[in-house]
């Protein structure tokens, strides 16, 4: 599994990961990572994300603040099986 290989890459140190979601309403909405998704975050190095919550407020935070339990479709899909 490449996540599970995954190594930090320091040039990644300085980014800003910017995750939009847009409705089928041309809305903002619910984009923070899922929980395997922000370990891989975590895991290359990102230090800070942008995200949008339900409100298609603008959130900005440092990724060692945030803590997600969100599974994401595919998730589910595996889970349930």
């Amino acid at each position: 599994d490449i996540r599970r290989k995954t190594i930090m890459v320091p040039q990644l140190k300085k980014c800003i990961l910017w995750i939009v979601r847009i409705s089928k309403n041309n809305k903002l909405t619910e984009s923070k990572p899922c929980s395997d998704c922000l370990s891989f975050i975590k895991r290359i190095g990102i230090k800070k994300i942008v995200y949008t919550n339900y409100n298609g407020e603008i959130i900005i935070n440092k990724t060692d603040n945030i803590i997600s339990t969100h599974l994401s479709h595919a998730q589910k899909s595996i889970k349930n099986k």
